[in-house]
């Protein structure tokens, strides 16, 4: 794959960076454009953890999406200029996946528009073996969709030991961390690596362990192996996301990671932010790019920013689409508009939205902000959803923040 862009041709690394990143905005769009989107956005795999629910692509201009979701709630602030799918098929209350399985009228419906269209599937985990149903049913009808990311090579990624291979030979401060598959070596490794861990399943979200019988629960919910990692003292957890296409590698994105009780709930972009880790760990950015070999599609690699050394810490390699992709592309759509910040959040609402949204419609301080709701619910079976907030006239990323805890009567992330 080819970055040598990213080495030649501007002045500054700030100037290649931002050039670089258009390039990648460029192909994210090809690839959206050239895709049915199938991912399962009813699948809850940890409480508190509903990062899929988040209907990815309905924020863009994707042709064909299938999905459980809302897309952009329909009075949602200054929405008239939103984006969105052009051919959606609704499952609600239920698992897409699990309908088009199922569904031999729905499962046809797929098929036909991804054979008029000449699109490829792309789902968030593809190793799900409903998708290979699927790419027959389009075969039927005289075209065989590529799945992406390629089934055998996302199952490689995930895999814990090969995760942890590659991140070991990133960086040399990489913490500590064991592949545990029994209880035993699980216990082991705690004893090893404690006081303070961090227990990981198979794709789910890290979670904070200081006690061997926290370890114990966590592993029997999780199913092994899991990994077990030294906690490290950290003053943020940025991500780069970047995308493999038609042979040639470009960063879409650096943003720092909202985190509560070591789970995922949002992410703030600033491009200021953006371009201070650029420049600082350019050598690093890079390497992290060129792990995927073969790749095509999206992926991340989660960091810790080490309090005590303040180096950069590759900490997670997710060889996939991260639930901030989408919306954090649909805030930078239109970056020649200068610089903003961006902030995208999950909210568990205890009110209903339009109330949420009348608040914030009404605070003073929120007038020149542009909100946009999705990925709500449409049967009510849950009081998931997510915002998407573009800073357009030098408000702060904490009073975007605070202007949306306020509307939601709930305390600042």
């Amino acid at each position: 794959m080819d970055t040598t862009m990213l080495d030649q041709g501007f002045a500054t690394r700030a100037e290649r960076w931002r050039a670089a990143c258009d390039e990648g905005l460029e192909l994210a769009r090809d690839y959206v454009s050239s895709h049915a989107f199938v991912h399962d956005d009813l699948w809850k795999h940890l409480p508190d953890d509903f990062d899929e629910l988040s209907a990815h692509p309905t924020l863009y201009h994707a042709p064909v999406v299938v999905t459980s979701r809302q897309l952009v709630a329909a009075n949602s602030l200054k929405s008239t200029n939103s984006t969105g799918a052009q051919q959606v098929i609704r499952t609600p209350g239920r698992s897409p996946l699990e309908v088009l399985a199922a569904s031999t009228a729905k499962r046809e419906e797929l098929a036909r528009l991804v054979v008029s269209n000449r699109l490829h599937l792309s789902a968030f985990y593809s190793d799900r073996s409903e998708l290979l149903t699927l790419q027959s049913a389009a075969e039927e009808l005289g075209w065989k969709p590529q799945i992406h990311p390629d089934p055998a090579q996302y199952s490689a990624y995930a895999h814990h030991a090969e995760n942890l291979s590659i991140l070991r030979g990133l960086v040399e401060l990489f913490p500590q961390s064991r592949v545990c598959n029994s209880a035993t070596e699980a216990f082991g490794a705690f004893v090893e690596l404690g006081p303070e861990v961090f227990v990981k399943g198979i794709d789910s979200s890290a979670s904070r362990a200081n006690t061997a019988a926290r370890v114990e629960e966590i592993a029997t919910d999780e199913g092994f192996p899991i990994v077990i990692q030294k906690a490290i003292p950290a003053t943020s957890s940025p991500t780069l996301q970047w995308i493999s296409w038609k042979g040639a590698v470009r960063p879409l994105f650096i943003a720092d990671q909202l985190l509560r009780n070591s789970h995922h709930v949002g992410n703030v972009y600033s491009q200021r932010r953006e371009e201070q880790i650029a420049i600082k760990y350019w050598e690093l950015l890079i390497l992290c790019m060129n792990t995927l070999d073969g790749w095509q599609g999206v992926a991340g690699m989660d960091f810790l920013e080490d309090s005590q050394s303040r180096t950069l810490i590759p900490v997670d390699l997710n060889a996939r689409f991260n639930s901030s992709t989408f919306p954090i592309l649909h805030g930078l759509e239109s970056r020649n508009e200068g610089r903003r910040d961006i902030v995208y959040r999950r909210h568990v609402l205890e009110l209903p939205l339009e109330q949420v949204q009348y608040a914030l419609e009404n605070n003073s301080q929120s007038t020149h902000v542009n909100t946009k709701w999705f990925g709500g619910s449409v049967d009510g079976s849950d009081n998931v959803t997510f915002s998407l907030t573009v800073d357009r006239d030098e408000i702060s990323v904490d009073q975007i923040n605070a202007n949306l805890s306020a509307a939601m009567n709930v305390a600042p992330d």
